[in-house]
């Protein structure tokens, strides 16, 4: 992947360069020197840190190091990331927008751009890929199943949702085991 030296903009695909810089002659094969004439700097992989029960990770801006290159860095976050709502209830836009949040989490941590993303490699001839791939659809399958099946129960009885840690703790626990 790279950055954008101008804007910042992170990250960007090698395709993506030529289409920012139009009016350029961007080669084939992206060399050091294409890449800091076009005003670009690799980003060099980091592995996604080890989680524990309930953690997810995010990729944030890379970091520049003493070796002058930048590096991918991460944030763990315990817990899926929740907007602020009423302590005793929320509502199924919020509780869906939650759920999705936390399955496109789950497959960031593998670099993948979402969980859509992830899923569609489970075709994949590769087979590290398709192995990652396929456990997305399951846990992607297993986690909606739950939640509309939460949702339907809610419905038939008129309760109000539960808070979301009750949801969340029902939900299959995301893991690449």
């Amino acid at each position: 992947m790279y950055r954008d030296r101008m804007s910042g903009q992170y990250p960007i695909s090698a395709s993506e360069i030529k289409a920012l810089r139009p009016h350029a002659s961007v080669p084939e094969v992206l060399t050091a020197m294409a890449l800091d004439f076009l005003g670009f700097d690799v980003v060099f992989v980091s592995p996604a840190p080890v989680l524990a029960s309930g953690q997810t990770a995010k990729e944030v801006e890379p970091l520049i190091m003493e070796d002058g290159n930048y590096y991918q860095q991460w944030e763990v976050i315990d817990g899926p990331q929740i907007p602020p709502a009423d302590n005793l209830s929320i509502s199924i836009s919020a509780l869906t927008e939650i759920v999705q949040r936390r399955l496109d989490d789950f497959a960031a941590a593998r670099n993948y751009d979402n969980i859509l993303s992830l899923c569609t490699y489970a075709t994949s001839k590769d087979p590290i890929f398709s192995a990652e791939g396929q456990r997305g659809v399951d846990l992607r399958d297993a986690t909606w199943r739950k939640c509309y099946d939460i949702l339907e129960d809610i419905n038939r009885d008129g309760k109000q949702i539960p808070d979301i840690d009750t949801v969340l703790s029902e939900l299959p626990v995301l893991s690449w085991d």
